[in-house]
């Protein structure tokens, strides 16, 4: 992706299994900064209908900022018709160093903003882990595709205070987009260390896609005896 350019993506609930997750995410995500607003201002005002909350994910990783527009989802929830779409529309573009600052920096909330991420990952992955193992067996098989494996890893460090664990010292490494983690690993936080909501963003994105495939793809290395 070149510097100019940007990419517009629409998740809806039929073609992305992820869309529930997302949706809680970004009003969870907003709300925060608007009840920060709040508490400094006494005043809060609501996201105009084009104005963005821009997450940033990591340089060395994925080189992107999600833009997405919180007003839509608020209006269809405090306003449910049924004609309304359901669509997360967002924008993928790469880093802007001077994003849109509304309401607040959510910089000055990683934690919160790492857990909330993580329980968005965390859910997205359990709801379809029974899915995986019809296709691919249990993961101690090693029949996982690899981007389901490193979520595998990343759904157990988000579980463990955002720090990567492996029970198995044999355990093969997992590895993701220049990212790599074995049991030499164990105890290295990847919360906003490694990955950010945008990075996880993304990983769902190459899950789901997997997932939804006839075949598995890019498979693990076979047999990782754990």
């Amino acid at each position: 992706m070149k510097k100019s350019e940007l990419t517009i993506v629409e998740y809806t609930p039929h073609e992305h299994g992820f869309y529930e997750e997302l949706v809680r995410l970004v009003i969870s995500l907003s709300a925060v900064g608007i009840a920060f607003e709040l508490h400094a201002k006494g005043i809060a005002n609501p996201y105009g209908i084009n104005q963005p909350m821009v997450l940033e994910g990591k340089p060395e990783i994925s080189s992107l900022e999600i833009q997405v527009f919180p007003r839509p989802l608020y209006d269809r929830l405090l306003n449910a018709k049924e004609n309304q779409a359901e669509i997360v529309r967002l924008i993928k573009r790469p880093i802007n160093r001077s994003p849109p600052k509304h309401p607040i920096q959510l910089n000055n909330v990683q934690l919160m903003m790492a857990r909330l991420v993580g329980d968005a990952f965390v859910s997205y992955y359990e709801r379809h882990l029974d899915a995986v193992e019809d296709n691919w067996g249990k993961e101690r098989e090693g029949r996982w595709p690899a981007v389901w494996w490193f979520a595998w890893a990343i759904r157990n460090a988000i579980s463990h205070d955002g720090k990567i664990r492996f029970k198995n010292p044999k355990h093969p490494a997992v590895q993701w987009r220049g990212l790599k983690y074995d049991f030499n690993d164990n105890g290295r936080r990847i919360l906003f260390d490694d990955l950010t909501g945008v990075e996880l963003i993304l990983l769902m994105e190459e899950m789901d896609a997997a997932l939804r495939r006839p075949e598995p793809i890019d498979p693990a290395p076979p047999n990782p005896q754990v």
